[in-house]
């Protein structure tokens, strides 16, 4: 019987067939742990306003955190620093 497991080490982050070698890594954009501004200006490049970009950006950091308080304001820091970045021409 077949079955989804799901591996996180050194080689994979995602889901894993039991019963064969077919395996679906975790969609980049969740499983990036690149900073806040990394992961913002991946979505500018695809297309997304800086702004829409920072509350995305900053709306997944909080999910994968489970909200946790501090997270919070080190992600409202780092939106706003973001955009003034953008403000600026310096990103």
């Amino acid at each position: 019987m077949r079955s989804l497991t799901w591996v996180s080490d050194k080689n994979l982050t995602g889901w894993t067939c039991s019963a064969c070698d077919w395996t679906f890594p975790l969609p980049s954009l969740l499983g990036d742990p690149d900073s806040f501004i990394a992961r913002a200006k991946g979505l500018v490049k695809r297309g997304f306003k800086p702004k829409d970009a920072a509350d995305i950006t900053a709306r997944e950091i909080m999910f994968e955190n489970h909200d946790d308080p501090d997270i919070a304001r080190k992600v409202q820091i780092e939106a706003q620093g973001f955009l003034r970045r953008v403000k600026e021409g310096l990103i």
